[in-house]
């Protein structure tokens, strides 16, 4: 419902208004999966290709002005609404590899090669980065079970800053790229409750996509427990 009529601020002097008018999106992928298995690890890679019409994006400067107005001390350039920004296609490869060396370590990687443009203007579109990695460790001892994970995602587009409707690759319209951090520490109890904390983003550099302009990353810290019935 926010997509279709509302308006609204976000923090970081952003506005946000609505389109009544947008078109579903459709979308046709296509994938192609092979993976190798040994008795203490696996390997697999991945084609992937996936065409959508009618795509739907937050643009900036795309804001009607009479809709502009209900939203005081925002900018145009820093005003978006959902557009129908004609087909896409998206496409790459994916790359995988997991390992057990001894029973208590598991260790997995990956790599992701991704090529997103507009099909009828050849641009980039927002919010993807051409390359993304990552990688996992878990130990598990004696009722102990510690996680941490590793990602890295490459600048992406980010705002059209001088309003031309596209992605042009200047460090004013392009967010940096980011390494995330976040790791769980758990421990099982007898009778079946799980305990755990840990942190997300211990690096600080994850970067929001839903404001005018890339903010610094924050910490999530957190605390929990489980009980299995």
């Amino acid at each position: 419902m926010d997509e279709l009529s509302s308006s609204f601020i976000e923090g970081g002097f952003a506005g946000i208004v609505g389109n009544p008018n947008l078109s579903p999106e459709k979308s046709t992928s296509y994938t192609g999966n092979l993976e190798y298995y040994f008795e203490r690890a696996k390997i697999g890679a991945s084609l992937f290709r996936h065409e959508i019409s009618n795509l739907i994006q937050f643009v900036g400067g795309t804001c009607p002005a009479a809709e502009l107005a209900n939203l005081p001390g925002i900018a145009a350039a820093n005003c978006f609404s959902p557009q129908n920004v004609a087909a896409a296609t998206s496409q790459g490869f994916e790359l995988e590899a997991g390992a057990r060396p001894v029973d208590w370590l598991y260790l997995e990687t990956g790599y992701m090669n991704l090529d997103t443009k507009d099909d009828n203007t050849g641009h980039y579109l927002f919010n993807r980065s051409r390359h993304a990695w990552k990688g996992r460790m878990n130990v598990t001892y004696e009722g102990w079970n510690f996680t941490t994970r590793v990602r890295y995602f490459s600048s992406f587009g980010f705002t059209d800053a001088n309003g031309n409707g596209r992605i042009d690759r200047n460090p004013s319209e392009l967010a940096p790229s980011n390494v995330q951090v976040d790791m769980r520490l758990s421990r099982t109890l007898k009778n079946g409750i799980d305990v755990y904390d840990g942190a997300d983003n211990i690096t600080e550099s994850r970067v929001p996509v839903s404001t005018s302009f890339p903010l610094e990353g924050q910490h999530l810290y957190y605390v929990g427990m489980r009980m299995a019935m």
